[in-house]
């Protein structure tokens, strides 16, 4: 009960702050991000080349535009990490039975600074990646034996997540990679039309108010992100996971560890690369680097903690128990 107690009041207490913080106040400009893209979207407008409170623009990709749209309905995109927290709950529940584990994974996530930080400006970077823990692992355990048993399902989702933002690429590969080269090719047709159906649709719904060609150059998702991280850390980056899934085993507890320093990777390049370039001063305080990149390993990490606490510290207990 302790557990549920605890979700129960951290979710009231993130609805209550949602409430409470103006995003208009905020220097973090995510949430306005994905408010612009919506209502781009809604009412027939170019969501990329329209600015947001701070007077950037949104490089967010469809799939984050989609996601967004319920909760900007509801009245403060900032809503989606109501739910996120939520959802990381429901992973915990479904992955493990000792609700010491669960315990200690829920208070491991919010009395992290991080994801305090991430509820408070209505960022939705780690909430990103709780989507991405979600699938993996829940997908891991229903489909074990063989991760391509539906694969036309497998492709719809894979597409969808990985049109949320670009390093989920990362422990998406590991995960599916092996499996797919494997499968049938009726299983790899099947998905690859899925995953092609998905992709022209959602850029479709986001492309199809740019007004010229002109516009799309200079104002899509790519450019605007623009690349910060050295050419050879990027392409190390993108290269590595195809080879990694090679030597991980389907479970889902393996696509994480390994994803981790891969995502950490081009996050630390560009890091170094502006500290060495602008000093340090300039790097934190100034935001040449932004130090939140860094939070996309956070429920990654915090979920290869509590499931190695679970496989080392109460297993054994639970089995000496049982004897």
């Amino acid at each position: 009960m302790l557990f549920f107690i605890i979700v129960f009041t951290f979710f009231i207490f993130t609805i209550v702050l949602n409430n409470f913080v103006d995003g208009n106040t905020l220097i973090v400009d995510r949430w306005s991000a994905i408010d612009v893209s919506v209502h781009a979207v809604l009412n027939g407008e170019y969501p990329y080349s329209i600015p947001n409170h701070l007077g950037q623009y949104s490089s967010n990709l469809p799939s984050l535009v989609i996601i967004g749209l319920p909760f900007y309905l509801f009245g403060d995109v900032g809503f989606l990490q109501s739910f996120t927290f939520l959802f990381f709950a429901y992973i915990l529940h479904k992955s493990f039975t000792n609700y010491k584990v669960k315990l200690l994974g829920i208070l491991l996530l919010i009395s992290s600074i991080f994801y305090l930080w991430e509820v408070y400006t209505k960022s939705e970077l780690m909430s990103n990646f709780i989507f991405v823990l979600g699938f993996i692992v829940l997908w891991s355990k229903k489909y074990s034996k063989s991760l391509f048993k539906k694969s036309f399902l497998l492709g719809v989702i894979t597409s969808f997540i990985a049109l949320t933002r670009i390093p989920v690429l990362i422990p998406l590969v590991i995960f599916l990679f092996k499996d797919f080269l494997n499968t049938s090719i009726k299983k790899k047709i099947y998905f690859i039309i899925s995953s092609m159906v998905v992709t022209l649709f959602l850029g479709f719904v986001v492309l199809k108010d740019c007004p010229n060609i002109e516009v799309l150059k200079n104002y899509n998702p790519l450019t605007l992100q623009g690349n910060k991280t050295p050419l050879l850390i990027s392409l190390i980056s993108l290269l590595l996971p195809f080879f990694i899934s090679f030597k991980v085993k389907n479970e889902a507890i393996n696509t994480v560890l390994y994803s981790i320093p891969i995502i950490l990777i081009p996050i630390l390049g560009h890091f170094l690369s502006s500290w060495f370039n602008y000093g340090f001063e300039k790097t934190i305080f100034n935001s040449f680097a932004d130090i939140s990149y860094f939070n996309m390993v956070s429920p990654l990490l915090i979920y290869y903690i509590i499931y190695s606490f679970n496989k080392e510290v109460f297993k054994p207990i639970e089995e000496k128990g049982t004897e």
